[in-house]
């Protein structure tokens, strides 16, 4: 995992450390990368890449859930609901950020994307006061249905080259959500 950052300083040490494993992603393979290859890159020390990661999946979901949060405040104003506007934002986005799309494929990571949708979205949208075990259930599956099978959708998408608009997307999207949404309004996308 990775720390929360409560310094300036170190949330830009963070954030250098994800951006050089986003680059070299886009060279090579996740699973040829290591964390003496990032400490390099980041120009820092083992001892400090450890002060902010337990390792090199830690700084994959790191830079996965600033990417959910960099989407969430995008998306703030829309959340509420499953609303076609919120959706062609959600689809504009991964769009815009294709390349974060194009090295989690090439390194086979894109299941990544989605447990980290979920994760981010139970840990920031869901009622917070009340553990999962005492949410109700169905509402949970339901949660988790959802976000995955929007991830899921956007990643074919993705793969299909981007064949329709964000707007097109939206659309298709919004015809059946609805009636899966039904007690969702808390929920907002990932």
């Amino acid at each position: 995992m990775y720390k929360h950052c409560q310094t300036e300083q170190s949330a830009a040490r963070q954030v250098l450390v994800e951006q050089c494993l986003l680059r070299e992603l886009g060279q090579r393979h996740y699973d040829d990368i290591s964390v003496t290859d990032l400490c390099r890159l980041a120009g820092i020390s083992r001892k400090s890449f450890y002060r902010y990661f337990s390792g090199k999946s830690g700084v994959l979901h790191a830079l996965l859930d600033h990417t959910m949060m960099e989407l969430d405040s995008i998306l703030a104003d829309n959340s509420m609901v499953f609303r076609q506007s919120t959706l062609f934002l959600f689809f504009r986005y991964w769009m815009e950020h294709r390349e974060i799309l194009d090295v989690l494929n090439r390194s086979s990571l894109l299941s990544e994307l989605t447990e980290r949708a979920i994760c981010f979205t139970f840990q920031h949208e869901m009622d917070l006061s009340s553990t999962p075990e005492q949410q109700r259930p169905e509402r949970l599956y339901r949660a988790e249905f959802l976000i995955a099978g929007l991830i899921r959708v956007m990643v074919s998408w993705y793969r299909g080259g981007f064949r329709q608009s964000p707007e097109q997307m939206a659309v298709l999207t919004a015809a059946f959500l609805p009636s899966l949404s039904h007690g969702m309004q808390s929920v907002s996308l990932p």
